[in-house]
């Protein structure tokens, strides 16, 4: 069960992360195009709840060890 919502977790982050590179072309190309922008809002974004996610297991884990 802990292993799957880690993939599924995983799995959502990698792919949104590969949106966020196509939607913005390079840093130098697109410094300063809202494009760019939006990638490194929605990148925070991304690893906020990621970081969420990690908590949560991390105490589901904590709970069910003891």
């Amino acid at each position: 069960m802990k292993l799957l919502i880690i993939c599924i977790a995983m799995a959502l982050f990698l792919c949104d992360f590969a949106d966020a590179k196509l939607i913005g072309k390079s840093d130098s190309e697109s410094e300063n195009s809202n494009e760019y922008w939006c990638g490194t809002a929605r990148l925070r974004k991304l690893e906020e709840e990621r970081r969420a996610l990690n908590d949560a297991l991390q105490k589901f884990h904590e709970k069910s060890m003891g």
